[in-house]
């Protein structure tokens, strides 16, 4: 009986999440290009810091920053295989 009752509650959790639907961003339209960070809101020091930061990076740190990877490829997930 337990058995049954964990798995239909597993059942039921799986279910749920395909009837879940996001209305977070359904809000505010789009806007491109982003708008140009004024560190508005007391964020001023922050944002100095953070583009003194990134100013010392290399391009490769700042590559890697957003891509998750420490190496530079030519498409695809390759850096996967490298051990």
């Amino acid at each position: 009986m337990l058995y049954f009752t964990v798995w239909l509650g597993h059942i039921a959790a799986v279910a749920a999440q395909f009837d879940f639907t996001h209305t977070q961003y359904e809000t505010s339209p789009p806007v491109y290009p982003s708008p140009y960070t004024t560190g508005a809101g007391g964020w001023d020091q922050a944002l100095d810091m953070a583009r003194d930061f990134v100013g010392q990076l290399t391009l490769e740190e700042k590559a890697g920053m957003v891509t998750g990877r420490d190496r530079f490829v030519a498409g695809g997930q390759a850096t996967d295989l490298v051990c």
